[in-house]
């Protein structure tokens, strides 16, 4: 019935982003978007595709979490951890790199789409030496047997197709036109789904799931490379030395930042490993699953927002001050709910996503870790602001510290307190991030007025927690109920405290506006948009 249902919901997603496509489609056709309609558009096109992306991965987790158990999904989990970080220093900040560069120089969109990729090949031929070395000594010393060893070496086959795949999407991002790869992902997701499905059924387990992924890439490479020649752009297949002293020049600041931030956030995993085993990592990775779903939202805004970031810290700093202020409100207004609902529902959550196998503990780990959500919300697209900035350098610094923090920690707390050590040195890490970025706003672009931002979904939140506590616990109508009914209240709240005000009213009349040949600023300016935000 569980899947059933699943698969019902992630059908309606599917039908739901075709149908937003087309709709989009006819309602724009002879029309010049303005900023906040583009804005708009990107970001749910991105959603609707990163959450079906989810859904299918959650349809999927019901029958593999319950198919490998506890220890093959620390396993699995293990091989994934160690194909993010080749695939972080694979891409070498570039796809962020490319994008501001495109936004800035659309002509530049083939030169940038051969270059990225070739580096990228590049970069995983130096790469896969020390992986060798690195996944050996852990045969050796750290505890991972055959399974690991072969699942990592599949997934870092896969990375070889989506060289060119990143690169396109970093030309689609830069042009904004974000609904391309949006549907390619779909596209992918649904094959990987089938693949993935009939390996376990085959009974291959975690390497079964690696050699999935790599069909899956490659498979979807073949519709990215015709929508790119669709939109006009044609790669330039060749990298010289001064290009590619240059792109790594620029782009290794974005690199060590990206690495030092999966360490902070995935380090425990490696920690967990030898101290704990490979049940302990299962346990803490179904959190880690409610997790990386829910921080789609933060990701996915900071990406679309980012080419308007760029060009605002170039032509505006007043107007990249307003975007700010205004996407730290809308993102705590999304995320103190969520972790209000989850913290309610944590125990049902585990029981749908990997059964009554990984209860009590996972649903322990979720309700500690989930309180980085706010600060990992904030810390994204403080961290995209700094970028358009030029300050990526700077957050080097900001990185190791947390890092350094992080590795301490774990190590002094997990031999005692396990995963639930990890579940809450994952969010003091996310604070200790939080504090020179802060600084570093406030240096370059003027204070973040965090409190005033906050404190009204910080009331309807703690009214949320308060209903769904009376109505799910107190007055035992269930959990379920009672996050709903504190949902119900949490939007009430809202509205009672006057959140909705003058700049949110002028955002939805850009949004239902005619388009414009002259698209204004992604949010209000002048003295509508300080009516709330600067003053």
């Amino acid at each position: 019935m569980k899947v059933l249902l699943a698969s019902i919901v992630v059908g309606l997603l599917a039908l739901a982003f075709v149908g937003a496509l087309v709709l989009w489609a006819r309602w724009s056709r002879g029309r010049s978007a303005n900023a906040v309609q583009v804005v708009v558009k990107n970001s749910g096109f991105l959603l609707l595709s990163q959450f079906t992306n989810k859904g299918l991965d959650f349809l999927f987790a019901l029958y593999m979490l319950r198919a490998l158990g506890p220890m093959g999904s620390g396993q699995y989990q293990y091989a994934i951890l160690v194909w993010l970080y080749l695939k972080t220093v694979t891409d070498f900040g570039l796809g962020v790199l490319a994008t501001q560069q495109i936004a800035h120089a659309p002509e530049r969109a083939g030169a940038m789409l051969g270059q990225t990729t070739l580096l990228r090949l590049v970069l995983l031929a130096i790469s896969l030496p020390p992986l060798a070395l690195f996944v050996g000594a852990n045969a050796f010393w750290g505890g991972i047997g055959a399974v690991q060893v072969g699942a990592v070496t599949l997934l870092a086959l896969s990375i070889v197709p989506t060289t060119y795949t990143d690169a396109a999407t970093s030309v689609f991002n830069g042009r904004e036109r974000f609904e391309i790869p949006a549907a390619v992902t779909i596209l992918g997701s649904l094959v990987g789904l089938g693949l993935r499905a009939g390996t376990l059924l085959a009974g291959w387990g975690p390497v079964g799931l690696a050699v999935a992924a790599v069909v899956a890439n490659l498979l979807s490479l073949g519709p990215i490379v015709l929508l790119i020649r669709r939109l006009g752009v044609r790669a330039e297949w060749s990298l010289p030395w001064g290009t590619a002293r240059r792109l790594l020049r620029d782009g290794g600041p974005l690199l060590v930042n990206a690495l030092l931030q999966s360490l902070f956030f995935t380090l425990d995993v490696f920690i967990l490993q030898p101290l704990k085993g490979e049940t302990a990592v299962g346990l803490y990775g179904v959190s880690i699953k409610v997790i990386n779903t829910l921080l789609i939202i933060s990701s996915t805004f900071t990406l679309v927002l980012f080419p308007q970031l760029a060009r605002q810290a170039v032509r505006d700093r007043a107007s990249l001050s307003r975007t700010y202020h205004f996407a730290v409100r809308m993102l705590l207004i999304l995320a103190l709910p969520m972790t209000v609902g989850v913290m309610a529902l944590a125990p049902e959550l585990v029981r749908i996503v990997g059964g009554k196998a990984y209860l009590p503990g996972a649903a322990t780990a979720l309700r500690l870790i989930i309180w980085l959500l706010p600060f990992s919300f904030v810390n994204g697209v403080t961290q995209y602001v700094l970028i358009a900035l030029n300050q990526q350098r700077r957050m080097t610094w900001a990185f190791v510290a947390t890092v350094i923090f992080n590795i301490v920690a774990n190590l002094l707390f997990i031999p005692r307190y396990s995963y639930g050590a990890s579940a809450v040195i994952s969010v003091l890490s996310e604070i200790v991030l939080f504090i020179p970025f802060a600084v570093w706003i406030r240096r370059f672009l003027g204070p973040l007025p965090l409190l005033r931002l906050a404190w009204q979904p910080l009331v309807a939140a703690a009214l949320f927690a308060l209903a769904a506590w009376g109505g799910g616990w107190r007055v035992g109508l269930g959990a379920w109920v009672g996050a709903i009914i504190g949902g119900v209240v949490y939007c009430v709240a809202l509205l009672a405290l006057g959140t909705v005000g003058p700049e949110e009213r002028a955002l939805v009349r850009r949004l239902v506006q005619r388009g414009d040949s002259n698209p204004p600023a992604p949010f209000p300016t002048g003295e509508e948009g300080a009516t709330q935000v600067t003053q």
